[in-house]
């Protein structure tokens, strides 16, 4: 049983890491086919919200002086 569960473990973090993976994939992706920094955004929001299967998605960006974002 405590290979069954050991082996469960790992697929489950084998999975995990596939799907980080895949997220930086498109990303870079994305980078790379725009430099509209809205959409390069809004694509980074997207898929960090899909990779940790949350409800939303946000970024703050420092202000000029960056004190403030």
């Amino acid at each position: 049983m405590g290979v069954a569960l050991e082996n469960a473990r790992l697929l489950a973090e084998t999975q995990r890491r596939a799907r980080e993976s895949s997220a930086l994939s498109e990303v870079g992706r994305d980078l790379s086919s725009t430099l509209d920094l809205a959409t390069v955004m809004d694509r980074i929001a997207t898929h960090a919200k899909d990779l940790l299967a949350a409800s939303d998605s946000a970024i703050f960006l420092p202000e000029a002086g960056g004190d403030v974002y």
